[in-house]
């Protein structure tokens, strides 16, 4: 039977797993990392900006996988460069190909969270400096504000919208802190007219820029978090995107994926282990907590160390009447009539204690009192009983009729005692 038990606990665990799952498969499910990719739907990947520039676009739209030397034409004109990403690791040849193509005519929108120094040294807001690429980024580190919410504005007159566009940030649609970005006013040691503000964070601080270059431009934004499915889809993050990439000009635009694939750090901040992505997701992680708790019933209540059956052992037999019944025929058939009465005494001294809890080694009238209140016995028969065996003890043999009368004594008591 306990055997049945289990099956059917083993079958309704798996029918509880089975049930768990068709309900989570059906239920619409997220990651929330920062992926940036063109072609991820999760909320922060950037597939609706995507898809809202290929609308956009009269020309081409091209996802690069390539590095840029190959991708871009430096003869082309009227095209541009988006990279979207957390940080954009360009080399030497990267930044000369792109700092030519943009030379050319054409514009290059680069938003990152930490800005691509080898680059910006080359442009001319930082013309009026002279240091290496690693004292750029300790002198001129970018500020953050942490908060829950940022409002951000484009302050350029064409671009200018009729309010604050707030952005909520909330992770599983909980209200979550973030690290919104910003360059500090310092950075832009010269501010000359090649050099255009275009937006700030939180009133004061700028997170939008524009650098003037040969016959294109540069624009460059510190929150590229801003331009994710998320917040595309609302309706202050969709005007957001649609006003700062107003720029864009009528040629090809060039989507960098491959720069993406570059970031090793970024990358392997967001490998994680399947028990932490399962622990990420509500529906993972209470079908986990669902199943741990019945595999641990499970142990407790049908998992135990099968062994045999112990056989109950039988109770040994109080053989003792059989014993004196068996001496007392002996002494009979030798017509040894005063022994026989002392082992009938014996079993009887022994039934009183055993019945009544008496101790019978003083056997007085406070005992003989106590005797007949717990049996029920009359005094007078309890009297007798040891009155004739105090006789007995006396004589040095005994008739069969003594043997006779003290039996029938005894025999009275044990017929009428409770």
């Amino acid at each position: 039977m306990k055997s049945n038990n289990g099956i059917y606990i083993f079958i309704g665990v798996i029918l509880l797993l089975t049930g768990i799952y068709f309900i989570y498969t059906n239920t619409k499910t997220y990651t929330w990392y920062e992926t940036y990719d063109g072609e991820d739907k999760n909320p922060f990947g950037n597939y609706v900006l995507v898809e809202l520039l290929k609308g956009k676009v009269k020309s081409d739209f091209v996802l690069t996988k390539t590095p840029l030397e190959d991708e871009l034409r430096t003869k082309e004109k009227d095209g541009n460069y988006i990279f979207i990403g957390d940080n954009l690791p360009l080399d030497s040849s990267g930044s000369k190909t792109l700092l030519k193509f943009v030379k050319e005519g054409n514009n290059a929108f680069i938003a990152t969270n930490n800005p691509p120094w080898e680059l910006f040294e080359n442009l001319p807001a930082n013309e009026c400096i002279d240091i290496e690429e690693e004292e750029v980024e300790d002198d001129y580190q970018i500020g953050f504000v942490e908060d829950t919410i940022a409002r951000f504005d484009l302050t350029h007159p064409k671009l200018k919208p009729k309010k604050e566009l707030v952005f909520n940030h909330k992770i599983r649609q909980k209200a979550a802190n973030y690290r919104w970005n910003y360059l500090d006013s310092s950075f832009f040691c010269s501010m000359e007219p090649k050099v255009i503000l275009m937006g700030t964070l939180n009133d004061t601080l700028i997170n939008f820029y524009s650098v003037k270059y040969g016959k294109g431009n540069f624009y460059f934004h510190t929150n590229p978090i801003a331009f994710t499915n998320y917040y595309l889809l609302e309706e202050d993050g969709r005007h957001y995107a649609e006003s700062v990439f107003s720029h864009l000009k009528k040629g090809t635009i060039h989507w960098d994926e491959y720069s993406k694939m570059l970031n090793y750090s970024a990358a392997s901040e967001r490998v994680e282990s399947p028990l932490k992505f399962i622990l990420s997701e509500p529906g993972l992680r209470t079908a986990l907590y669902i199943t741990l708790s019945l595999i641990l019933v499970y142990i407790v209540f049908y998992a135990k160390r099968k062994q045999r059956v112990i056989p109950l052992m039988e109770s040994n037999a109080n053989s003792s009447l059989e014993f004196t019944e068996t001496i007392g025929r002996l002494y009979f058939q030798q017509h040894n009539h005063k022994k026989l009465c002392g082992q009938k005494m014996k079993f009887f001294l022994g039934f009183i204690r055993e019945r009544y809890s008496l101790a019978t080694n003083n056997l007085d009238t406070a005992f003989f009192n106590r005797l007949s209140l717990k049996s029920g016995v009359p005094l007078n028969k309890v009297q007798i009983i040891f009155n004739q065996y105090h006789r007995i003890k006396s004589l040095n043999d005994i008739t069969e009729d003594t043997l006779i009368n003290f039996h029938q004594a005894l025999e009275f008591f044990y017929q009428n005692c409770k």
